[in-house]
C-alpha cells in the first residue's frame, strides 16, 4: 500500500490548493507513472502521478482544501 499525499514544497506560499478533478475513479486500476488527479494551486494546476500499479482508493474529495502532507489517496 502506497500513499499518495500533498506533496512537501508543492503549495509554496499557498497555504493550501485543492484537488480540481480525479481521472480515475475509487476503484479503479491505475499504472505507475499514469496521472490520477489535477491539483489546483494559486491558478496553477499541478498533475499527481501514481507511484505504482495498483489499485486506487480515494480519500479526498474534489473541491476540498488540502495542506502539504495530507492524504490524498492510498494505492492498494
Amino acid at each position: 500500500m502506497i500513499e499518495l499525499r500533498v506533496p512537501l514544497g508543492l503549495l509554496g506560499t499557498s497555504e493550501s490548493g485543492s484537488i480540481i478533478l480525479w481521472l480515475y475513479k475509487d476503484g479503479d486500476l491505475v499504472k505507475q507513472g499514469e496521472i490520477v488527479a489535477e491539483l489546483l494551486v494559486e491558478k496553477t494546476t499541478i498533475e499527481i502521478e501514481s507511484p505504482k500499479n495498483g489499485i486506487l482508493n480515494i480519500k479526498m474529495e474534489t473541491e476540498i482544501p488540502v495542506s502539504e502532507g495530507d492524504l490524498l489517496a492510498v494505492i492498494i
